[in-house]
């Protein structure tokens, strides 16, 4: 399956799920849409175009070519980088607790993504 069609898929199936949920649980969504600023809109534009379409096609395009178990660490590290670039941009509290989940994240990585290398060689690959 390409990049858009799963894509594609995944709207259609999310997309009204979403919608209801919004609508049944939440107030507002139309006062909000009115009053949406520049900078909402940039938002906007960056989870749609930069996050689903650019973010994850790039995934698939790594699902596609290598092994699952090598490419899936690293998204891992989404979180991480979430955190961190709210601090540099939106100036968010950096803490100690942050930091620490951070740490056991890499770590984490490190743990798989060595244990396959390893396995990898040990089969002569």
């Amino acid at each position: 399956v390409g990049v858009f069609e799963l894509q594609a898929m995944m709207a259609a199936v999310s997309v009204p799920v979403l919608l209801t949920l919004s609508f049944l649980f939440e107030a507002g969504q139309a006062h909000e849409l009115a009053g949406l600023t520049t900078r909402g809109y940039l938002a906007l534009g960056y989870t749609i175009v930069i996050a689903s379409l650019f973010g994850h096609g790039v995934s698939y395009f790594l699902l596609q070519r290598n092994p699952v178990s090598t490419v899936t660490p690293f998204f891992l590290l989404t979180p991480v980088f979430g955190v961190l670039l709210s601090v540099a941009i939106l100036d968010e509290v950096l803490t100690s607790r942050m930091i620490a989940g951070a740490f056991v994240t890499f770590v984490g990585i490190a743990v798989v993504t060595l244990r396959e290398r390893r396995r990898a060689l040990a089969m002569g690959r």
